[in-house]
């Protein structure tokens, strides 16, 4: 029985060693059953390969016109910067009269004087001033906000927030209850 071991043994050796071991022939041999099935593997990759060089160029197409409207919308008309300092200053500034200009802030702040030297008149208009006044510096910050070269929104939407922000100003101004 011993023997027998080793002869499976020195036998699976030699099997494994003569299956590890290269023969250099120089034949090409065609697996005839399978060739169908290699010939469709082909016809299929061809197939992906055009229907891939397709897909390329459609994303190659796609990134440049995206990129191009990026760019359009990161792009912001000078003349819009201006007048977005001057809308700034409309809404925020404490001036009000022919020759500093009529802004938001300085209205309320003629329309509410501290001219009544009582504690409660005081109170009561510096109230109605930092009330009305926190709601036109949300206005401004929208407008810094609408007119912020980062903030992707094509030109006609920003001076369509814009107007939107200053009809609010107005309304907050004026003291509207619809706003």
């Amino acid at each position: 029985m011993r023997h027998l071991w080793i002869l499976i043994c020195f036998l699976m050796t030699f099997d494994v060693v003569s299956a590890q071991a290269v023969i250099p022939v120089n034949v090409s041999l065609t697996d005839v059953l399978s060739q169908k099935q290699y010939d469709e593997l082909l016809a299929h990759n061809l197939a992906m390969s055009a229907l891939e060089a397709k897909i390329k160029a459609a994303v190659i197409a796609l990134t440049g016109e995206q990129n191009e409207q990026l760019t359009e919308l990161m792009g912001l008309n000078p003349l819009l910067v201006v007048k977005g300092v001057l809308i700034y200053n409309f809404i925020i500034s404490a001036n009000f009269g022919s020759a500093t200009g009529y802004n938001s802030y300085g209205y309320v702040k003629k329309k509410y004087p501290i001219i009544d030297l009582t504690p409660g008149a005081i109170f009561k208009n510096k109230i109605k001033r930092t009330r009305i006044f926190v709601r036109l510096r949300k206005e401004s910050e929208n407008v810094v906000d609408y007119l912020n070269v980062a903030n992707p929104i094509p030109e006609g939407e920003r001076i369509l927030l814009i107007m939107s922000a200053l009809e609010n100003v107005i309304d907050i101004t004026l003291e509207n209850a619809t706003y």
